[in-house]
């Protein structure tokens, strides 16, 4: 489980309690993953002692990294996907020792109505610690580490660029006394509640109110799940389009709505509702919801990077993977970024703009799926790249696969020899013969033209099946590993090294490796 560890922590306005934040030990309530608020003072005033139970424990499913509190909420940033409902059980929702961040399992989702849908930033109740209807969400990479209540609103900062749906930058500001105004029509989407998992392929109702002052003519929702929206029949998905919700009263100034909905699949869903008047007119903005439909009939896809490796000595290479899935896998979605988290975009140049390219598996709705994608990067650096698998029901890898390559044109592999008890040096791997009854010593010498990380050995007997491991020990039945017989860094670029095998030769065909390792990760290896 790791060690826990408090991130952050707040106290109230008021000064009458206080909350902090953990993580970095696993999903393990109440030590890790948490937010947990104390109270500070009796009601009397009295300042109270240690030992202190909690107010409330709220689950959150992953590290809390920033907490700052109002009057009315707590606000929390970190790098959770998940936070408690209202309706969810106390002390917490789920089980002690099963993890329910995402990527782990069915992650929150096995958990229904006891969680809602929040992404790296989120707002609760001060008083029993579970979620409130805001959500903004933010598209940070680490999580939102920052988090600054004023009285004329919210500052947070993270590795994001957006949040709340706008591109804003690494830090956001939410302002309390910026409230767009209503006009003559409004719209209110109630229900469900944000960030809400509603089970797939069964009904639910989204609705709310709706006023006009010359008469609510209709209620028009727009359904959107991956840049597509749903269709009249609700069925199919398609260009844009808005469904005419139910209206209870219509020609009425002030009424409720309601649009049943049976949604196939697990998806992410955005609603935006707005009323027109009898006159033709219409509500100055939409009302907005987010929401997820999740089922098991229809599983998330997994996805894999399986290529290339090591350090590539070429601004072009082809990035090779495989995805899966029980349906089919329809497009694989794939994000750069250098060392310094600049993304790579379509033009070719880097921006802090988070950016993705959608390519084609090499056979569409494949269930065993491979890919690959032409990288051209600018210049040298640490370039990482995420790959998320979609599905042909639209629904993306809860956990994209993530791999790091140094990309150095200029890169020269680090040279190694054994000198003794038989030279061996490039380009040739040698056979040498000696008598059984002994221990064996070699010796011989590494260099590189910048540094050397580490000189290891790999050593195997072919005929009795015995394996040297990473640990260093001798046997059968253990795994082949590269074991290091350098110190962890080399200091310099050439380094003199000495192994004796910690076992007596017996009647076989040995194999012996060497390897040298610089500091960016190029190798070497031969053969005796």
């Amino acid at each position: 489980g790791g060690i826990n560890r408090i991130y952050t922590g707040a106290i109230s306005p008021d000064g009458s309690y206080f909350v902090v934040g953990s993580g970095s030990g696993g999903d393990r309530p109440p030590i890790s993953d948490t937010a947990v608020a104390y109270r500070l003072f009796d009601d009397d005033g009295n300042m109270l002692g240690d030992l202190q139970e909690p107010l409330w424990i709220s689950r959150m499913f992953d590290s809390i990294y920033s907490i700052d509190i109002a009057d009315d909420a707590v606000f929390l940033g970190g790098h959770m996907n998940y936070v408690e409902s209202q309706t969810a059980p106390d002390p917490w929702p789920g089980l002690d020792n099963v993890g329910y961040g995402q990527g782990q399992g069915l992650a929150g989702y096995g958990l229904g109505d006891d969680i809602v849908i929040r992404n790296h930033i989120t707002a609760i109740d001060p008083v029993y610690g579970k979620a409130i209807e805001w959500n903004p969400g933010s598209n940070s990479f680490e999580g939102n580490k920052a988090m600054l209540v004023t009285p004329r609103g919210l500052f947070t900062g993270g590795d994001g660029m957006i949040q709340g749906g706008y591109r804003v930058g690494r830090v956001a500001f939410y302002d309390i006394e910026s409230v767009t105004p209503d006009g003559q029509n409004t719209t209110k989407i109630l229900y469900p509640v944000e960030g809400r998992v509603e089970k797939a392929d069964e009904e639910f109702v989204i609705g709310g109110t709706a006023t006009a002052t010359s008469g609510v003519q209709r209620v028009q929702v727009e359904v959107v799940s991956n840049g597509r929206y749903l269709q009249d029949d609700l069925v199919t998905w398609g260009n844009w389009n808005a469904v005419n919700a139910i209206v209870e009263d219509p020609g009425s100034t002030s009424t409720t709505w309601a649009l049943p909905l049976t949604i196939s699949g697990n998806r992410e869903i955005k609603f935006l509702a707005r009323t027109f008047g009898n006159n033709g007119s219409s509500a100055n903005t939409k009302d907005r919801l987010w929401i997820e439909t999740f089922g098991l009939s229809d599983e998330t896809p997994n996805t894999r990077i399986t290529g290339p490796s090591g350090v590539i000595p070429t601004l072009d290479f082809t990035a090779t993977g495989t995805a899966d899935d029980d349906l089919g896998v329809a497009a694989i979605r794939i994000s750069l970024r250098d060392a310094q988290n600049r993304y790579l975009q379509d033009d070719g140049t880097v921006d802090d703009l988070y950016n993705t390219v959608t390519i084609e598996p090499d056979v569409v709705g494949a269930i065993d799926a491979t890919w690959s994608y032409e990288v051209t990067v600018p210049y040298e650096s640490e370039w990482t790249m995420q790959a998320i698998a979609v599905d042909t029901s639209g629904q993306a890898d809860l956990r994209s696969s993530t791999r790091s390559w140094i990309v150095n044109e200029t890169a020269i592999r680090p040279e190694v020899a054994i000198t003794s008890p038989v030279v061996v040096s490039p380009p040739f791997d040698v056979v040498y013969q000696v008598a059984p009854g002994s221990p064996l010593t070699l010796t011989g010498i590494a260099s590189d033209d910048e540094g050397l990380r580490d000189v290891e050995i790999r050593i195997r007997n072919r005929t009795t099946d015995e394996n040297l491991d990473s640990a260093g020990q001798w046997g059968i039945g253990l795994i082949r590993r590269w074991h290091r017989i350098s110190p962890a860094n080399i200091s310099g670029t050439s380094y003199n090294w000495t192994y004796t095998t910690p076992f007596t030769l017996d009647q076989g065909r040995y194999e012996f490796e060497i390897r040298a390792t610089d500091d960016v990760g190029l190798s070497t290896s031969y053969t005796l």
